[in-house]
């Protein structure tokens, strides 16, 4: 095989499939706090503790809002989804499985596993956007 047909197997077989996976995705996500191993985010006051939460790939995760917070929230991914469904009521623990980009490449691209989502404060407003990392 001479250089020209590496080269383009190689642009083929490596180059352009690692560029499709990592379109689309969040490369510099900017966590606000530090990343915290949990399976449980309790919400206060339009915010998310822990601001950004490592779940591992099987785990199930639950959001909580704070007993003194009166309002009511939800949880959206606006893009990718480390679970099931885009919207999330609060209260109700979701299995975390991840997409096809984490699950198969996260070990080599691993913003691929980074999932920003919107607390939604019902009726009133977004809040600012945490996010999940799941992990294997």
């Amino acid at each position: 095989m001479n250089r020209s047909r590496i080269r383009v197997y190689y642009f083929f077989v490596v180059v352009l499939p690692l560029g499709i996976l990592g379109c689309g995705r969040s490369v510099a996500y900017l966590h606000k706090g530090p990343e915290v191993a949990i399976s449980t985010i309790t919400i206060k006051d339009c915010l998310a503790n822990p601001d950004t939460a490592q779940v591992k790939m099987g785990d199930t995760l639950t959001w909580t809002v704070d007993q003194a917070d009166t309002h009511s929230y939800s949880v959206y991914f606006p893009k990718n989804k480390p679970i099931a469904s885009p919207t999330v009521p609060t209260g109700q623990g979701q299995p975390v499985t991840g997409d096809f980009a984490c699950k198969y490449f996260g070990w080599l691209i691993a913003s691929n596993c980074v999932y920003p989502y919107n607390l939604i404060q019902v009726g009133v407003q977004t809040c600012k956007d945490p996010g999940i990392h799941m992990v294997n």
